[in-house]
């Protein structure tokens, strides 16, 4: 509501009598502003500030004459003889008031504006669209920016070698060769998190697979060497652990045809074509000046076992020198794309393209990702995978590109994109990093409910157990009775050999913290010997639970225990001539495997200081020994 002015005024002259003047004047000049910007835009500016109803012509309003002045034509243009002459002659006058000799050629006129007219915004619509389509699905590799959309982190030190983004799953497949010509395929979440691996015995370096949906399952075709070396072309399903040629799982693809010579391929499932590189012999290769030749085939022929080359062609040396070796190959639309390079940072990289139909030469670019500014981690890039991906949603593609970076003691790799509209978003959005803790920052939950060893969990992150998770654990590094609290468990980024580092930290505000952590390899789940106990020191003591009567089950090394006189007396090992006297501390250290070293300090501030110490293997333990101070006032 607007406030009004004060016409009460304070009675005395004084400061709130001269601020209420004031306050009135400055109210008054508001209004008189806005009065005359009123004013203003009613007079110059208005475009509706009357209706024909307000306004008043000799006694009548502009409505009322309007509707006289209507009538008054009407009646004229009708005539009375009802004949419609002078309608029809009132119909030459076009919506623009321009007289046209005859009504025919005010409709002709009309009629070719209307025609350009619509050609004019035919046309426009028709650009707007092409504009439009030109945006969205605009797919330039040779001019696109390559965004980066995600980095991965397999369990295996060693640069990639290919990679494939399953457009079903999201998971993603990574090759890495192994010493003893084999290769590491790993799948990874589209963050690049680890999820397991598969080594293919005698599969080469992994340069590149091909990855296919049959029937709902996914196979993948692999060049393979034999247990005598020879050349074999494969399919197999993914499993864990290890797969070699004599294995059932792996099948024979056409073997007459493609196992006289290395066979590698790449899968287009959109044109449902198979594109194998294959190597020419040292003697072939002199002669064609070729290392490869390419093969394109519809996967259709090969399944029915039918021996058809749609199109063949020569990489020439010159995209193949060893300087600039092949390191990722692909195929989308007529093009084949061939990614070569090293590591040295200093000599560039290259994405080539070539059209399959007569295998002439398009382009290239040179590919600089995985660095800044030139600068690149460990001074090392390597050019290494190269994949199509098709978005099953909306049927738009991008061309992914790999890079290999960092020292030789810790790969890094990461995956570029040059995407249609909004693909490349849709990627980063599926390739969050691993976080620690629930989105809203809370701990995470712990994989299952009532699971019984803590080796098993192995996800990085925050987790929390309340005291009834920690009575199932197995491998708790306290005995059930100190688990009377809730627990952090906290599994923390390992290194690139799969280890694990896991930190337990009890919760309480009446004890002391106590802190245990171990490390745990992923791929067995086996952790390192025993928890290590870290010795922190707080306000509060610890005292050992009322239902443990034995100090052989105080087995936490390192830490300092409080025994009251009570303690002493519960304690059925406890040096019987002790036994009820009040303030021993107690410390249990590990000598070796089996052995410890066992101290009762007496804690009395009127008596001397005494130490008890025993030793103690496997069940075997020495006489308590004692080493009591002697009494001397030094001040």
């Amino acid at each position: 509501m607007t406030e009004k002015l004060i016409t009460s005024l304070h009675a005395v002259f004084n400061e709130k009598y001269i601020n209420q003047h004031e306050f009135n004047y400055q109210k008054l000049n508001r209004f008189m502003q806005n009065v005359n910007l009123y004013m203003y835009a009613h007079g110059k500016t208005d475009k509706k500030a009357h209706n024909a109803d307000q306004i008043i012509y000799q006694r009548q309003s502009i409505a009322d004459f309007y509707k006289y002045l209507v009538a008054r034509l009407n009646n004229l243009v009708l005539g009375h003889n009802g004949d419609g002459i002078n309608e029809v002659k009132d119909a030459r006058v076009d919506n623009q008031g321009v007289v046209h000799p005859t009504l025919h050629e005010r409709l002709r006129h009309e009629n070719l504006y209307y025609t350009k007219l619509i050609s004019e915004l035919t046309e426009e619509t028709k650009q707007n669209h092409e504009e439009f389509l030109n945006a969205e699905y605009r797919f330039d590799p040779l001019n696109q920016e390559m965004q980066f959309i995600t980095d991965l982190s397999p369990r295996t030190n060693a640069v990639m070698q290919s990679f494939w983004l399953d457009y079903r799953t999201h998971i993603i497949y990574m090759t890495q060769a192994r010493p003893g010509g084999h290769y590491m395929l790993s799948r990874l979440k589209p963050n690049g998190q680890f999820i397991d691996r598969l080594l293919v015995k005698n599969g080469g370096h992994g340069t590149h697979n091909a990855y296919r949906y049959i029937k709902g399952e996914l196979w993948i075709y692999s060049a393979v060497l034999s247990a005598n070396k020879k050349n074999k072309f494969v399919r197999f399903k993914y499993k864990t652990g290890e797969i070699k040629y004599e294995d059932e799982q792996m099948q024979d693809v056409m073997p007459h045809v493609f196992n006289n010579r290395y066979t590698s391929a790449i899968y287009n499932s959109k044109e449902k074509l198979m594109i194998f590189r294959r190597e020419y012999t040292q003697h072939e290769s002199k002669d064609k000046k070729s290392l490869n030749f390419i093969e394109i085939r519809s996967i259709n022929d090969i399944d029915n076992n039918v021996d058809k080359v749609l199109y063949k062609f020569d990489i020439p040396d010159e995209y193949t020198s060893a300087t600039q070796p092949m390191q990722g190959v692909t195929y989308d639309d007529g093009i084949l794309y061939w990614y070569t390079g090293d590591s040295n940072p200093k000599i560039p990289n290259y994405l080539h393209a070539f059209d399959v139909k007569n295998g002439k030469h398009l382009w290239k670019r040179i590919v600089t990702i995985g660095g800044i500014d030139g600068n690149y981690v460990g001074d090392f890039q390597e050019a290494e995978g190269l994949a199509m991906y098709y978005d099953e949603e909306t049927g738009k593609k991008a061309l992914l590109v790999g890079v290999t970076t960092g020292p030789g003691n810790n790969r890094h790799h990461e995956i570029h994109s040059i995407g249609q509209r909004d693909l490349n978003d849709s990627l980063k959005n599926r390739a969050t990093p691993v976080l620690m803790t629930d989105t809203g920052g809370r701990a995470k939950p712990l994989p299952a409910q009532g699971f019984s060893k803590l080796s098993n969990v192995t996800e990085i992150g925050h987790y929390y157990m309340y005291t009834g998770d920690t009575l199932n654990i197995k491998d708790f590094p306290l005995s059930k009775a100190w688990r009377g609290y809730g627990w952090f468990f906290d599994v923390l980024p390992g290194d690139i050999n799969g280890v694990v580092r896991q930190v337990l930290t009890r919760s309480s505000f009446g004890r002391n913290t106590m802190i245990f952590s171990r490390n745990v390899d992923v791929f067995t789940n086996k952790a390192s010997v025993g928890w290590s106990y870290h010795k922190t020191y707080g306000e509060m003591w610890e005292t050992p639970p009322k239902s443990i009567n034995k100090l052989a089950d105080l087995n936490i090394p390192g830490l300092e225990i409080y025994l009251t006189a009570e303690d002493t007396k519960r304690f059925v090992d406890f040096p019987s001539q002790y036994k009820g006297v009040a303030g021993f501390v107690y410390l249990r250290v590990k000598l070796s495997q089996n052995q410890y070293k066992e101290f009762l300090f007496r804690n009395n501030i009127i008596s001397p200081p005494e130490t008890l110490e025993r030793t103690t293997q496997g069940t075997r333990k020495s006489k308590w020994f004692t080493n009591a101070g002697s009494y001397k006032e030094v001040g």
